[in-house]
């Protein structure tokens, strides 16, 4: 069973006791070994931030509000956050993404692209992480694999939540080379995508949903559009798909486009033992 063992947890300077507040019983669902706080300091114009004051209410705020074990650390660039979670083998980092533009912050696309560690992304608006229903996303590679055992496992913690997966198959602009037609094309795309379905579910006994689409661009965009429908607290799904060729430095274009739009929850599962040799030699030099 996948296990959350070290959770970082990077907060904003200003709103960084709402953000507390929403993830508090989340993490006591999880009870992870070690709990990291860090707090991201922004560059200011017109004035200096009093950075011993803010650690001191956080510090407060903490030791009011958080009663399992936590440490409170200064990594305040990103470079510094990823070489933490790589040489601490953190298995989850949390950000909360304050979108101002239609593109995520530089920093979480940094971390993401990074770190070896699970990302899991607050959006602003989101009020509380209280989990009760689970999708999850797949294509059938090894990290939707990945992404269905942590599903299940927050599944597990969560008494009464529930689980569904979704596949999404995109129809691509040359299918009428095949001579079949639209409805025929699309028709054929549901029975394979049956077939890998029952094979990547093996014994589970998990609902799950396929969808066909005309053109890539339409993923995400119909996964979103779904998870909104059903209401879901939580969408999971792979860094990488079963295309990714650049898999260690550049998540798969869906994901990519799904961080940047996302309006829930949004759990971006890796395969760490891939990544760490190499990144250890990049990020932690001897």
């Amino acid at each position: 069973m996948k296990r959350f063992n070290k959770i970082f947890v990077l907060l904003t300077e200003e709103h960084y006791q709402e953000e507390i507040k929403k993830i508090k019983d989340f993490l006591y669902k999880i009870q992870p070994e070690k709990i990291y706080f860090d707090i991201l300091i922004e560059e200011h114009d017109y004035f200096e931030i009093d950075f011993p004051k803010l650690k001191d209410d956080i510090k407060t705020f903490l030791k009011n509000n958080i009663t399992i074990n936590y440490e409170l650390i200064e990594k305040n660039k990103e470079e510094e956050i990823i070489k933490f979670s790589i040489s601490e083998n953190i298995d989850l980092l949390i950000l909360f993404n304050y979108r101002e533009t239609n593109l995520v912050d530089d920093y979480i696309i940094k971390i993401l692209t990074k770190s070896n560690s699970n990302i899991l992304l607050i959006p602003a608006e989101y009020e509380n992480l209280n989990i009760q229903k689970i999708m999850v996303a797949t294509d059938f590679s090894d990290y939707s694999k990945e992404a269905l055992e942590y599903g299940k496992y927050i599944q597990n913690l969560f008494q009464g939540s529930t689980i569904k997966i979704i596949h999404i198959a995109a129809i691509p602009v040359g299918y009428h080379y095949t001579g079949l037609s639209l409805e025929e094309f699309s028709l054929r795309l549901k029975d394979n995508a049956n077939k890998k379905m029952k094979e990547f579910l093996k014994q589970d006994d998990i609902p799950y949903e396929i969808h066909t689409v005309y053109k890539h661009k339409k993923v995400v965009s119909e996964i979103l559009r779904i998870a909104a429908t059903e209401k879901m607290d939580l969408l999971i799904l792979g860094s990488q798909g079963a295309n990714s060729k650049l898999e260690l430095f550049y998540p798969g274009s869906t994901t990519m486009k799904m961080v940047n739009i996302h309006t829930l929850p949004l759990l971006v599962v890796k395969i760490k033992e891939r990544h760490k040799s190499l990144l250890e030699k990049i990020f932690l030099p001897s």
